[in-house]
């Protein structure tokens, strides 16, 4: 990809490419797939068809049987 196309793509997708800045400080070599900026509407790459055997959807009535443990205060 062009440097041209990496500053038109961050015009695009200023909220993606704020995201992937700080991604990348924490994985210096992580590679961007695809990208949709939910703000501005721009989509770049190919997303996958996810792999029905490792999907699980949520119901809209499910909750979890144990509580989430929480931390506490420290004293």
């Amino acid at each position: 990809m062009s440097e041209a196309q990496r500053q038109r793509n961050r015009e695009l997708m200023p909220n993606v490419a704020a995201l992937v800045d700080e991604w990348k400080q924490e994985f210096p070599d992580m590679k961007v797939i695809w990208a949709k900026d939910l703000v501005t509407g721009h989509e770049v790459g190919k997303q996958e068809e996810p792999d029905p055997s490792k999907v699980f959807v949520i119901p809209a009535n499910y909750y979890p049987n144990t509580e989430t443990p929480k931390k506490g205060r420290k004293k």
